[in-house]
């Protein structure tokens, strides 16, 4: 387990989870890939139409990340120590976990990890799930900016605006994972 976390940066940033179900083998194929370019599709459009901000403007484009692997954009979270990084992979269930307590506090910045993490459900068994959430966690407003639904090899954003729309049963691993980074985090500061 990778674990950086630094706090002398406090805008209020969203916190990113990623939980999905994924084979070892099929997760390194998805890093060794190059970001893709998404076209503006409907379901783009729709759950736009979700998002509630001031200054809201058309959503014209969905950008990608400019490296040469997926793995690249992960490892650049990982390696700066101002947000707050833990990622794991349990082979016993097949699952992969990244979360980066201080992600982002604007859209335009979210949507290309959200193409990049779209990306990953092809890359699923059919029988595999997940979720991606990017919530205010740290600040405690209770606010989700975007949630992704991993489940048929797809990725579907749902139209959460707030976190009491989300399954408490599915928010709670989610909790004790950040909250443990959070401790982690004291510990770190304190010595």
């Amino acid at each position: 387990m990778a674990l950086i976390i630094q706090t002398d940066t406090m805008s209020e940033y969203n916190t990113l989870y990623v939980s999905v179900q994924i084979a070892a083998d099929s997760l390194q194929r998805f890093f060794q890939e190059r970001p893709n370019l998404h076209s503006l599709s409907g379901p783009w459009l729709e759950w736009w139409q979700t998002r509630e901000m001031y200054g809201k403007r058309d959503l014209d484009r969905i950008p990608a990340y400019n490296t040469p692997t997926r793995r690249a954009v992960f490892d650049q979270l990982l390696n700066d120590p101002r947000n707050g990084c833990l990622e794991r992979y349990d082979s016993t269930r097949a699952q992969w976990i990244f979360a980066v307590l201080f992600f982002s506090e604007n859209y335009t910045e979210i949507i290309p990890m959200l193409a990049l993490l779209h990306d990953l459900a092809a890359y699923q068994a059919t029988s595999d799930t997940g979720l991606a959430i990017l919530y205010d966690f740290y600040w405690d407003n209770r606010t989700v900016m975007a949630y992704l639904s991993f489940y048929d090899q797809q990725a579907v954003l749902q139209p959460y605006q707030l976190l009491l729309e989300v399954d408490p049963a599915v928010l709670a691993p989610i909790e004790r994972d950040l909250t443990r980074a959070i401790e982690i985090l004291r510990q770190q500061n304190e010595q």
